[in-house]
């Protein structure tokens, strides 16, 4: 899962990972931001959301940090990372 590598990646415990907290998912995105369309950030974020609720867990999200980062992914999103029309 692209969290988990990101999480590796950034040195977060296991124990720091799980529930998400909001400021590690936030970063997690912006990080995704400029790289991959927004649409493969939601699919990202949506399993992030899936596997919390399939363990019961909460899901630290805010809506208007992750709309802030989302926004910005769409301007961010790289030519090569949109479908042609």
């Amino acid at each position: 899962m692209a969290y988990h590598t990101f999480c590796d990646h950034a040195g977060i415990s296991e124990e720091d990972r799980v529930p998400a907290p909001q400021e590690i998912l936030a970063v997690f995105m912006a990080a995704l931001a400029g790289v991959y369309a927004v649409s493969t950030i939601l699919n990202y974020v949506a399993g992030i959301r899936a596997w919390h609720i399939i363990h019961g867990l909460p899901l630290n999200d805010h809506k208007q940090t992750m709309d802030a980062i989302l926004w910005a992914a769409l301007i961010l999103t790289p030519p090569d990372a949109k479908k042609a029309k």
